[in-house]
């Protein structure tokens, strides 16, 4: 699998796991989930754990990582707040209405210092940032049924 392999495929979806900001790509295909079971989803997945925005071709921000932490527009925040609750933040909210229609990816750029760029065909642009200096993981990014992941992080990309 080579970054450049994402070029051309649909948006599948958008969504996270606690804090870490999914996206799926490509064809759907089936697979077994972390209880063996069968079910779809789809070819490719980026998983991102660093700083991230979604911008319009404007410059203005639509969705981002601190949006997670955020209440939703429907909810009073209040020292009780429960950011981790799906539906709960500002990111579960905005999510569902970033991806409408049929949307592709136009291109995929990667800085020298492992910092992701893809443009989508509906002029919205993913910003991450690697911004850790150790040995850590900032983004990922898989193909079904491969071995391997392509790692990005502070300093360093590997096969893992």
């Amino acid at each position: 699998m080579r970054l450049e392999d994402l070029q051309g495929k649909k948006i599948g979806s958008i969504g996270r796991w606690s804090n870490m900001c999914w996206i799926t790509f490509g064809r759907e295909v089936e697979i077994l989930n972390y209880k063996g079971e069968k079910c779809k989803d789809r070819e490719y997945s980026l998983h991102i754990q660093c700083p991230w925005r979604i911008r319009d071709e404007k410059g203005e921000i639509l969705l981002g990582l601190n949006d997670m932490y955020e209440p939703a527009t429907t909810i009073e925040w209040s020292e009780e707040f429960d950011w981790d609750q799906q539906g709960n933040n500002l990111f579960d909210e905005k999510c569902s209405t970033i991806f409408v229609g049929e949307v592709h990816v136009e291109q995929v750029e990667l800085s020298p210092m492992n910092d992701l760029t893809i443009l989508f065909s509906n002029r919205l642009r993913l910003e991450c940032f690697v911004t850790i200096s150790a040995r850590e993981e900032g983004w990922r990014v898989f193909k079904r049924g491969e071995d391997y992941d392509l790692v990005f992080g502070g300093n360093f990309w590997e096969k893992q």
